[in-house]
């Protein structure tokens, strides 16, 4: 079932969108807009499947900051990965290939099947990198950052 929303997803609104939903998968084109959506999912304590895409690569992982992993350790937020949002100039005027969307939106939607079905290991704590110069994919674990901790 597909729920189109007309609205701009803002800080405002995104608590009552993400409400309805067991999984996010963010499929936002702006560092802005996917701090807004984690941090609604957080709040809500709904898992959030996050991507992003850049010329020929992409990168996946899931969030649940609110649960700790087996070390009892709360697991890292966006805000431990992605610190600063002005990171998404760097690469603002690189543009996508068409396909890597493609690509990163099947493997987020395996990714919620797993967690909807309880199957297999979320990529909680881990983040999997795709390059498709050298179709090469590549999972990397990380860690909460305490430092990073309580900023906006």
């Amino acid at each position: 079932v597909v729920e189109p929303f007309a609205v701009r997803l803002d800080r405002g609104n995104a608590a009552g969108i993400v409400a309805g939903f067991d999984v996010v998968v963010d499929g936002v084109d702006n560092f802005a807009a996917r701090f807004v959506v984690a941090d609604a999912c957080e709040a809500a304590r709904k898992p959030l499947v996050s991507a992003g895409v850049l010329a020929f690569y992409g990168w996946l992982t899931v969030l649940e900051p609110w649960k700790a992993g087996p070390d009892g350790i709360l697991n890292p937020g966006l805000r431990h990965l992605l610190r600063r949002p002005e990171q998404e100039r760097a690469g603002a005027e690189t543009g996508i290939l068409g396909v890597v969307p493609g690509i990163l939106g099947t493997l987020a939607a395996a990714e919620v099947l797993k967690l909807v079905a309880g199957v297999g290991q979320p990529l909680v704590r881990r983040m999997l990198s795709v390059d498709l110069t050298d179709m090469s994919f590549d999972s990397t674990g990380y860690e909460r950052d305490p430092v990073t901790d309580g900023l906006p």
